[in-house]
């Protein structure tokens, strides 16, 4: 390339090798559009314009600017340059937005408007082509014309495909538009960071002219695997800043509420943990109650399950083989059974009394739209699945082995919450496998439940979505389960999850095929995308240490360069996540866990990568916990990375002290971060807490308390803490009572009232109120009695920790030791009580 087409013949050597690289991009950048605008469909080319444009005008506002401003490789100048192409974009944007208005398409036949943007973007393909390689015409001119043929050719395809529907289509087809947000400056603003950081990345920090080849290596892996979490972290942004929150459509009782299967799946669990599911699916409201069916699919075949099917009046499948595990189990109550509606639970997710009410008139609605579709000649689009969050009455391992209960939210919230609701918008929503309502039809059109994959739900909810179906995810919790209760079934469980995600991935076309829009597959890529992580964090985690040890950068900057252009990018990445999840996620968080998980998932997500599939798996273990949370196994991985990056981080301060140079402070600053990072971690691993996560608050409920044997109120409360046959009470006038005596509590919740008899465990103080603790309860009306503790709101908690991960560190250990002090005193307080109720007993005897 002749270097002095482009630029005054004062630049010396390096600034001529810089500027090289910048125009070579930006004309690859050019050519790149141009061919992706040529091949898109009609229906989203005008979105590849605006980058076409930008890109293509930089090269020209790159060559004005440089004949007037001097010194181009200086940072400041490329933040000018960069901003400008940024306006540009925008400005680029509007236009085109603009011109869309004007409704060109009823005016210009579609044919015409295929070929103008197919000469355009093939002429500037060529002169891209030209510039970045040179004299080679013939070869721009073959290149011209293959991608015109593509273009044609592709054009063609897309005319016989079918269309890509969402549940937004079925809205606005039928005349109702979608409330939408104001549009998410904050999303603009952190893309322009984010591009920032990524162009200064590429264009000036990586080695390209070191001798080292280890730091050309570990500089390429390093920017690769940013790239590929900048990416999903953008998706996702991208995805939850628009409005995915539907409204409950009215279905008046007089409508036709359809009849319902309700499948409850179990193989091992136990017989109470059961019981409890079938109580919360047996007090769900419904205009006609006969119409809900309720099926225990034991596929355990257990003599002790039929006998508690049939005390408690619900149906009992079961088969004689467990062929294709828990797929197979509902396949069978799928042929035994005909509701055209089918809702499946895990056999420890307690649903809500609103859970039906709150998405079946989602179908009702539907099912009227598509009538009114087919009554004006248009195809029907069928709603084939909702998908409602998995929620956790109790803490997860991370809130509870961090005592973070009340400042971290469960780590699948922001999935479950934010994520999945939000793929509404991309017919991608992820079928869970439990709290999910589906279409029998969507279900026989894609032959049953997927049996071939360990993760069958997620499989079923694609080969459904690629069926014709629309699905549907909503942010509102309506039924609560068990969270893994030790460290052994948390991985387990994500071994099995990830795992099974891979699979599917060998198993269904996803990418190259035509059932599914590039949005699905996108989204279905970021889901296996996460699964990648182990390797990222391995990446985050190793770079940094060998550099430091090896005396290499493989990041080339300087500290003001950092301050200029990385600081401003982070910045803004925690308060988007922040923003637009309200808390439920932080960066922070996501690297703490994605770091605690990946020594143990990082071999067999690599074994399944290459192929070496998981044939069995075991059921993840609920109700109970048996398994120490602090084994050695689980702490070494920990104890050597904390040796490895503290080895790194001295042999580091030792270089800059040595050679008086500050090279060396990024590296050191991710040494420091990842110091941090897995001291959490061994905390976490390492932590003695007793027993199993504990419920998390919900609702309080007020109670009144009187003598077993007497009517008479003594004392009016409220209840910090209830479970099955657990309770704390706090009073706010001092009281004294003696452990072991008998009480009745009235609880008053929803204009319902419930007596529980428990007998007092003691008393201690918090926060200055007496607290009375009950065990041992009993209801005459147990199934009331579990209905009121389980269908209730869960107490919002206070927030997240924050974005410092030193400020992280202190609270963790601030609340580890200010809660163990507490349970001390309160483990006393009540021992003295106890001590006291016997010697009163003893003095009475006598």
């Amino acid at each position: 390339m002749d270097t002095n087409f482009y630029w005054p013949p004062s630049l010396n050597n390096g600034q001529l090798y810089a500027y090289n690289n910048i125009f070579a991009c930006l004309y690859l950048c050019t050519l790149l559009l141009s061919i992706a605008a040529a091949f898109a469909p009609a229906r989203i080319r005008n979105k590849y314009w605006p980058f076409l444009l930008t890109s293509f005008t930089a090269v020209h506002v790159r060559t004005w600017v440089s004949q007037i401003i001097p010194d181009p490789t200086d940072s400041f100048q490329f933040l000018l340059f960069f901003t400008v192409d940024w306006i540009l974009f925008w400005i680029y944007h509007f236009l085109i937005k603009r011109l869309d208005q004007l409704d060109l398409k009823k005016r210009i036949p579609e044919s015409t408007r295929f070929l103008v943007n197919t000469g355009l973007c093939t002429g500037i393909a060529g002169q891209a082509a030209y510039r970045l390689f040179g004299n080679h015409t013939l070869d721009v001119l073959i290149m011209m014309g293959i991608i015109t043929g593509a273009a044609i050719m592709r054009q063609a395809r897309f005319k016989q495909a079918k269309p890509h529907w969402t549940y937004v289509d079925l809205l606005e087809k039928t005349g109702t538009r979608r409330p939408t947000k104001p549009r998410t400056y904050a999303y603009v603003i952190v893309m322009y960071f984010v591009s920032l950081y990524l162009s200064w990345r590429f264009l000036f920090t990586l080695p390209f002219q070191s001798h080292s080849t280890l730091a050309m290596v570990l500089a390429i892996i390093l920017f690769v695997t940013e790239c590929m979490a900048i990416m999903e972290f953008l998706y996702h942004c991208k995805t939850i800043s628009q409005d995915f929150h539907f409204r409950l459509p009215e279905a008046s009782l007089e409508d036709e509420w359809p009849d319902i299967d309700v499948f409850i799946a179990t193989y091992n669990e136990d017989a109470d943990l059961l019981f409890k599911t079938i109580n919360g699916c047996r007090h769900m409201q419904y205009p006609d109650p006969d119409k809900v069916h309720i099926y225990l699919c034991d596929d355990g075949r257990r003599e002790e399950i039929r006998q508690l099917a049939e005390e408690t009046h619900i149906g009992y499948v079961t088969r004689d083989n467990n062929e294709g595990a828990k797929a197979g189990n509902l396949n069978n109550a799928l042929k035994l059974t005909n509701s055209p509606l089918v809702v499946t639970f895990d056999a420890d997710m307690i649903p809500r009394a609103r859970f039906l009410m709150e998405t079946i008139p989602y179908f009702i609605d539907a099912r009227k739209r598509n009538q009114q579709l087919l009554k004006s000649g248009q195809p029907p689009i069928p709603l084939g699945f909702i998908q409602t969050p998995q929620a956790f009455y109790n803490q997860d391992l991370f809130q509870f082995h961090l005592y973070s209960e009340n400042s971290l939210a469960n780590e699948q919230d922001y999935f479950y919450r934010e994520i999945q609701p939000s793929r509404t918008l991309s017919n991608s929503v992820i079928y869970g496998g439990s709290n999910t309502v589906l279409s029998r039809a969507a279900l026989e059109s894609v032959g049953g439940f997927f049996t071939k994959a360990i993760t069958e739900d997620f499989a079923t909810g694609i080969l459904i979505e690629g069926n014709g179906y629309v699905s549907l995810g909503t942010s509102y919790p309506l039924a609560y389960g068990l969270s893994a209760e030790d460290f052994p079934s948390l991985i387990q469980q994500r071994k099995r999850w990830g795992r099974g995600v891979i699979n599917v991935l060998y198993q269904i076309n996803l990418f190259f095929t035509c059932k599914y829009s590039n949005a699905q597959k996108m989204s279905y890529w970021s889901s296996i995308q996460y699964w990648f992580s182990p390797f990222t964090r391995a990446v985050f985690s190793l770079t940094p240490i060998l550099s430091a040890l090896f005396g290499i950068a493989v990041v080339n900057c300087s500290i003001q360069e950092s301050l200029t252009f990385w600081l401003p990018y982070m910045l803004a990445q925690t308060f988007m996540l922040n923003h637009l999840t309200h808390n439920l996620r932080s960066s922070f968080w996501t690297i703490v866990y994605d770091t605690i998980l990946a020594p143990f998932l990082f071999f067999p997500i690599l074994n399944e990568l290459f192929g070496i599939s998981l044939k069995t798996f075991k059921v993840t273990k609920k109700g109970g916990t048996d398994q120490k949370h602090n084994q050695p196994r689980y702490i070494w991985p920990f104890a050597i990375s904390l040796v490895l990056t503290g080895t790194a981080t001295i042999a580091a301060l030792w270089q800059m002290a040595s050679s008086h140079q500050f090279g060396m402070v990024i590296t050191l600053f991710w040494l420091i971060n990842n110091l941090f990072v897995n001291l959490i971690a061994l905390l976490f691993v390492a932590d003695t807490k007793p027993g199993s996560p504990e419920l998390m608050n919900r609702d309080y409920l007020s109670v009144t308390v009187s003598p077993e044997t007497s009517a008479q109120i003594i004392r009016d409360g409220a209840v910090l803490h209830l479970s099955e046959d657990h309770m704390s009470i706090v009073f706010h006038r001092p009281w004294n009572i003696d452990a072991g005596t008998r009480v009745c509590v009235n609880l008053t919740y929803q204009d319902k009232t419930i007596p529980v008899l428990g007998t007092v465990d003691g008393m201690y103080h918090k926060n200055g109120m007496p607290v009375v603790e009950l065990f041992r309860l009993q209801s005459p009306n147990r199934e009331e009695f579990l209905t009121m503790v389980y269908d209730r709101d869960l107490v919002p908690y206070e927030g997240t920790t924050g974005p410092v991960i030193f400020v992280a560190l202190v609270r963790i250990l601030n609340n580890r030791f200010r809660k163990r002090q507490e349970t001390k005193k309160q483990a006393r307080e009540l021992e003295r009580s106890q001590k006291r109720a016997q010697a009163r007993r003893k003095k009475t005897s006598k």
